[in-house]
């Protein structure tokens, strides 16, 4: 594996060393030569000092022959290409506690590895009590971090979305004492699945380390790539998980609404973003406003899932009236399409929300009311009629449930290409005014009486009734929303 100055400078231990390294300098170089080469540490003798040197910057080591130097220099490259693969083996094997133990070989500070939901996956096993600071000890007493560790948590892997980086030193202060920290998220997507935290103790954290970090969890995210293509088959996110029905664990679930600040009680609804039809880079897209949304938003839940970016709103905490005007600004500026279900009370019903805004994409009206959005409401009895259908495995029991007129009109109009159907439907939609209804069919005013003439003379049921007018309507959504999936229906007697 490539690396930089700063990761030779770690493994040089108790030499003597002068460091001059000016700049910010990447993973450039692939072995040690005494000979100069391009991306290779160059060894050469000064005086009684050997000089390790990349492209601009250098190490002093002093009173050591070159021969020497060059053969320590050289087998810290082999140290790290043996570590490289140890890496990847213990990565495949999906061994917290063993990951924790191959990275402590080059970091050699005190490390935790949360989950998704902020719990302790694993620590290293060569701190005990009282030998980092008070956080590592109320974790490895209780097995999770206190609150005021989830919030400091929280707000290093806010700042690392906010600078766009993979691993960052941060700075965490408890009790007046500030103890610095190497933080990484670990991401599948835009989803994330985990965190890494080292905090300096031993040895100071360096750009060195840096970039070891980034080159480790650059690796654990593409073996989690690669054995799951789908996100649906991740147990990374419980509230994703909520939402799809899945198990959680609900001590996962309380980590994670202790985090956000939310209650299980708290009025809950979910918001589905899409990328605009006319997108020419959809997970781009969807990726910039995921960003947004995290940026903007405080105790919110936001992930990525397939095509979505999904945002499970309390609107306990934030009023609609605070987040919509700010949500339609985000679609706007990153043409973005947003659908969303009812506000529903208790986290545990996630998943009706989120099942509504997907009906509302598929079935609902956009921009209803002005709202620049898919309206749930617009469909929601067809919602309701599917939901009720889902119950139901007698599908004659279903239809001869439906009004005996509806039955006899649909099937007249299957057999003759009719309308009565129809012209039933809008009539009774435009409360039997004939202006709006003759308007609504683009049809002559007498054509339509004709027609409703027509139709009391087949119709055995009175339309003066209310409750007559409500059991059609709904006898005729049943009935369409089912026409095409359900053959049996177009073959009814009447």
């Amino acid at each position: 594996m490539k690396l930089n100055l700063w990761m030779i400078v770690n493994r040089l231990g108790g030499m003597d060393v002068e460091i001059h390294i000016k700049r910010n300098s990447g993973r450039t170089m692939r072995s040690a030569r005494i000979a100069y080469a391009p991306n290779c540490a160059y060894i050469h003798q000064d005086g009684e000092d050997v000089i390790c040197a990349d492209e601009t910057d250098y190490i002093r080591i002093k009173n050591i022959e070159k021969n020497v130097a060059f053969e320590i220099i050289q087998g810290i490259f082999d140290f790290y290409d043996s570590w490289s693969e140890e890496l990847e083996q213990v990565i495949s094997q999906k061994n917290s506690s063993e990951l924790l133990q191959v990275l402590w070989k080059v970091f050699q500070n005190p490390m935790i590895l949360f989950n998704a939901s902020q719990g302790v996956e694993a620590m290293t096993r060569q701190y005990g009590y009282g030998e980092v600071d008070e956080e590592w000890d109320y974790i490895l007493r209780y097995g999770s971090s206190s609150m005021k560790g989830f919030q400091q948590v929280r707000n290093a892997r806010k700042q690392l979305a906010y600078q766009h980086v993979k691993s960052q030193k941060v700075v965490m202060k408890r009790n007046s004492v500030i103890t610095p920290y190497l933080a990484a998220v670990i991401m599948n997507g835009n989803v994330r699945i985990g965190q890494i935290l080292i905090i300096e103790s031993k040895r100071e954290i360096n750009l060195g380390d840096i970039e070891l970090l980034t080159y480790a969890v650059s690796h654990i995210e593409k073996s989690v790539r690669e054995r799951h293509q789908n996100c649906e088959d991740l147990n990374m996110n419980v509230l994703l998980n909520m939402i799809l029905k899945k198990p959680v664990s609900f001590e996962d679930l309380d980590r994670q609404m202790m985090q956000l600040g939310w209650k299980r009680d708290d009025q809950y609804r979910v918001l589905v973003v899409y990328a605009g039809k006319d997108s020419t880079d959809e997970e781009k897209q969807l990726h910039l406003i995921h960003n947004a949304i995290r940026s903007f938003f405080n105790s919110i839940g936001c992930f990525t899932y397939k095509n979505q970016v999904i945002m499970i709103m309390n609107d306990s905490i934030q009023e609609p009236e605070y987040t919509r005007p700010h949500t339609r600004r985000i679609m706007q500026e990153n043409n973005g399409i947003v659908t969303g279900g009812y506000r529903i009370e208790g986290i545990e019903n996630l998943r009706f929300s989120y099942q509504q805004a997907l009906w509302a994409f598929e079935r609902g009206q956009y921009g209803v009311g002005g709202r620049k959005r898919y309206d749930y409401f617009s469909c929601a009895l067809d919602y309701l009629v599917h939901c009720i259908w889902a119950e139901k495995t007698d599908v004659p029991l279903m239809l001869y449930s439906c009004h005996p007129d509806v039955l006899k009109l649909w099937k007249m109009d299957l057999e003759t290409e009719g309308y009565y159907v129809e012209t039933l439907v809008e009539y009774l939609q435009n409360e039997r005014s004939l202006v709006k209804t003759s308007n609504a069919l683009h049809i002559h005013r007498s054509t339509l009486i004709y027609r409703t003439k027509k139709l009391e003379e087949l119709m055995e049921s009175d339309l003066s009734d209310p409750y007559n007018r409500e059991y059609i309507l709904t006898s005729v959504r049943v009935l369409k929303h089912f026409a095409e999936e359900i053959p049996y229906i177009n073959t009814i007697k009447a």
